[in-house]
């Protein structure tokens, strides 16, 4: 925010919703280039945060509900044995379930889907 008559109020004010930083006229150029860099690197490091979440978003809805299911058992940490039995399945077609979420969520371990699904949770 670049203001000629700025006030406490309107700096708190404008900080609050978003500014990276309240300046006065005159400005000090090598500051104002300083703040424009910042201000470059956040806006990219928010456009991918966003492209990541679009991208887990459509992954996650190729899921059927089943598979989505199983998922969120298997990242608690169950054995497909004991994933198997809580859903009356046979252990096979959990394994086959299991799977597919891999190959959909283009993971091919639990702990890569425990990231991905981590990463999205801190935004």
């Amino acid at each position: 925010m670049l203001s000629g008559h700025g006030s406490i109020a309107m700096a708190v004010q404008a900080i609050q919703k978003g500014a990276i930083d309240f300046l006065e006229k005159p400005v000090d150029g090598d500051k104002l280039l300083l703040l424009l860099e910042k201000a470059k690197i956040q806006t990219m490091l928010y456009t991918q945060r966003n492209l990541d979440r679009v991208a887990l978003e459509t992954k996650l809805a190729t899921l059927t509900p089943r598979e989505y299911e199983v998922m969120e058992k298997i990242l608690e940490g169950k054995l497909n044995k004991v994933v198997a039995a809580e859903l009356n399945v046979a252990q096979r077609t959990l394994e086959l379930h299991r799977q597919k979420v891999m190959q959909k969520m283009q993971v091919s371990n639990i702990a890569e889907l425990a990231y991905l699904m981590g990463k999205s949770s801190e935004h």
